[in-house]
């Protein structure tokens, strides 16, 4: 029996098209807070966040600040390191001292763009959530405070995003939430409550997808969007990212009978393995879905 090495991150996106009955490609790539193109054959990056260097790799999942300072670094350039916000994240000169190090000089740091880095950057930046003691403690917190207040996406007059091409693949759009994370420490500076803070994150982390997915789509011609990974157990951003999406004209799928997070890996690894099996007996690259879709 052959035995096949399946990406982590993408398997969960194969299982959810599996779910609607479509094939899934033969072949599948790790990454995180993605935007992929899949057609008949294969899967095209199109976006993704732009890439936080974290200090200490693993450990930035666990400890949230490490998260945060990787986010003041892509806000404020070099002056991070003497802001009053890494002082308030991380009170200890050396310990502070250690990671503006590690970041500046790129020493034992992993590049990262996943979402979930991002909800422990802003948790902790906010003061919510500064150790996760289990998995997706700081995003489960932001949601609590988000889910109490109205969405304030319609009322925002600002772009609080930036999407640019990145400079070695000019194919792919990086996008950056430096101005975000400026609004959200003016946020914390004038008092504004944790959860109106915590639902304008959600809020324009869903609008900066929305416009980044109507970009491609006016680009590729696609007519369905879905939605997979852990961060969709989110419902906030979830049913805000899906306003936005629905009202753009656009179709979206979501995960109903398996779960979008790690739940589902098995089961995208099945249909993935399945895929590759259908190409091994016929020679030929497996279809996707029918049309184009993301």
């Amino acid at each position: 029996m052959p035995a096949y090495l399946i990406g982590h991150v993408n398997v969960r996106d194969a299982a959810r098209w599996a779910q609607y009955r479509s094939r899934v490609p033969a072949t599948l790539a790790p990454w995180g807070g993605e935007l992929l193109l899949v057609t008949r054959s294969r899967y095209q990056r199109l976006a993704s966040l732009r890439p936080m260097l974290l200090p200490g790799g693993d450990a930035a999942a666990k400890d949230t600040r490490r998260c945060g300072m990787a986010l003041l670094r892509q806000a404020m350039g070099r002056d991070f390191a003497v802001s009053q916000a890494a002082r308030r994240l991380i009170p200890d000169d050396q310990t502070r001292s250690m990671l503006v190090t590690m970041i500046e000089r790129n020493v034992r740091c992993v590049a990262s763009s996943a979402v979930g880095r991002l909800f422990d950057g802003v948790a902790s930046l906010l003061g919510v959530c500064d150790d996760n003691t289990f998995e997706a403690q700081s995003g489960l917190a932001l949601e609590t405070l988000a889910a109490g207040v109205s969405s304030e996406v319609c009322n925002a007059a600002e772009t609080l995003h930036r999407i640019e091409a990145d400079a070695d693949q000019p194919d792919l759009d990086r996008i950056g939430f430096g101005p975000l994370v400026l609004h959200l420490l003016e946020g914390v500076r004038r008092g504004t409550p944790m959860p109106q803070l915590a639902r304008v994150f959600h809020d324009h982390l869903a609008r900066a997808w929305v416009d980044v997915v109507v970009k491609a789509a006016a680009r590729t011609g696609v007519a369905f969007v879905g939605l997979s990974g852990g961060v969709f157990c989110n419902q906030v951003l979830s049913q805000t990212l899906r306003r936005g999406l629905l009202s753009a004209g656009l179709n979206v799928l979501v995960h109903q009978q398996v779960p979008p997070g790690d739940g589902g890996l098995a089961y995208g690894q099945a249909a993935v393995a399945t895929a590759r099996l259908s190409s091994r007996s016929t020679g030929r690259e497996a279809d996707n879905v029918p049309g184009r879709s993301c």
